[in-house]
Order: C-alpha cells, then sequence, then structure tokens
C-alpha cells in the first residue's frame, strides 16, 4: 500500500491556524436587547438586596468601587474614593454616612498611625456577593440562549 501524499507544510500551518482561532473565538456577544434585558434584570436583583434609594443616586457607584477594592486591597481612602468616583468631599460625605449607617461599610484605621480608610463590612460584602450570584446566573442564562 502507499502512503497518502504528505500535506504541505504551509497547509498543515494553516489548517492549524484555523483550528486554534475556533478554540479562541470569544463567546458570542449578547444582542442588544438581550444586554437591556440583562440590565433590568440586574437592577431588579439589586433592588431586592438593597434599598431601592441607594440606586436613585451615586450610593451603587460608591459600593461598586468599594466592592472591588474587596478583592485586593484594604478599603479606600477618602481622596481616593472622591478621585477614582469624581465627587467632591460634600458629595461623598452623606453618602459615606448612610452605608456606615446602614451597616453596609466601615472606617478603619491602616495600620498603628495609618490613614482612616472605609471598607464592605461583612455584610457589605456577603450581599454584594449574593446581588452577583444571581446577575452571574443570569447573564450565563441569556448567553446561552443566544
Amino acid at each position: 500500500m502507499t502512503k497518502p501524499p504528505a500535506e504541505p507544510a504551509l497547509a498543515q500551518i494553516l489548517r492549524r491556524l484555523d483550528t486554534l482561532e475556533a478554540r479562541l473565538a470569544p463567546p458570542p456577544m449578547l444582542a442588544e436587547g438581550d444586554l437591556l434585558a440583562a440590565e433590568i434584570q440586574l437592577r431588579r436583583m439589586r433592588t431586592s438586596a438593597f434599598p431601592a434609594d441607594y440606586f436613585a443616586d451615586l450610593l451603587w457607584s460608591v459600593l461598586l468601587d468599594l466592592y472591588l477594592a474587596s478583592f485586593g486591597s484594604s478599603g479606600r481612602g477618602e481622596a481616593e474614593l472622591e478621585q477614582r468616583l469624581r465627587l467632591s468631599p460634600d458629595r461623598l460625605q452623606p453618602l459615606v454616612e448612610r452605608l456606615i449607617d446602614d451597616g453596609y461599610a466601615e472606617l478603619f484605621q491602616d495600620g498603628d498611625q495609618g490613614p482612616t480608610r472605609l471598607r464592605l463590612t461583612r455584610l457589605g460584602v456577603m450581599t454584594m456577593q449574593a446581588v452577583f450570584a444571581r446577575t452571574q446566573g443570569s447573564i450565563g442564562e441569556l448567553r446561552a440562549a443566544a
């Protein structure tokens, strides 16, 4: 028996590249309507976890930033929050006070002589985790349907 002719090297490389590209292709994008539906679902889920008026102003932005900080650093300093969220101290202070009063955030000293910083409390982190866990399921369902 004779062997089939060997595939030319260039054709072999191109075939392998096609295979690799297919494996690395991004997941299908959600249609605009699906993204809108996901946003509406996220809003419903977050209002089931936090008071509805948290989303009428910038409290949600502060919550998101503090939640992001909870993954790696030790909270945020007031000046850092002001800069990241582009808020004046007068605008940020009532938001911080509301989160502290409601038990979702706390002030703490960073080290013995370190600056005072703000972080989510255990309740704040757990509530944000619950909101995002429900959101992940909804977005996963939307992607599976796409």
